[in-house]
């Protein structure tokens, strides 16, 4: 909430935001990609359910906490994941000139508000994607923190 203000800066001054929106849903999405890879790595069922539900929650609805919370700060290693899908997925779309033009959700719903600049988010998202769930499946041993 403490970047709503400057976020509404930017809409009234530029018209667009390339700042905030972008990475709060490239961050979104790179939690779920992250979370996605550790679903597939854990033999532990409870923590399989877990990732799933805390993936499709930072994809389509952009909660990204209890990706971020409950699996990948926790686990440790699958951060390193979302940071590097986020840095990838952020240079795709900056490079691209993604630019948000009003408020929406930070999800993979929120990729309309992107308008005329929709492919280059669509690109983000994808990097984002990619890149997490890959450095993720990479670092990632399987193991739960009671292992």
């Amino acid at each position: 909430m403490l970047m709503v203000a400057p976020m509404t800066e930017l809409f009234t001054s530029v018209g667009y935001d390339n700042v905030f929106r972008p990475g709060w849903i490239l961050h979104n999405i790179a939690e779920g990609g992250s979370c996605l890879a550790v679903m597939l790595k854990t033999k532990d069922k409870d923590l399989k359910s877990s990732a799933l539900s805390a993936a499709i929650g930072a994809i389509i609805s952009g909660v990204s906490e209890p990706a971020l919370y409950g699996i990948n700060l926790r686990l440790r290693t699958p951060i390193f994941g979302v940071v590097a899908g986020g840095l990838v997925g952020g240079a795709v779309a900056g490079f691209m000139g993604a630019k948000a033009f009003s408020m929406g959700y930070s999800s993979i719903l929120g990729v309309v508000i992107f308008e005329n600049t929709m492919m280059a988010i669509v690109a983000g998202v994808i990097a984002a994607f990619l890149v997490s769930f890959l450095a993720t499946f990479v670092l990632y041993n399987g193991k739960t923190v009671n292992d």
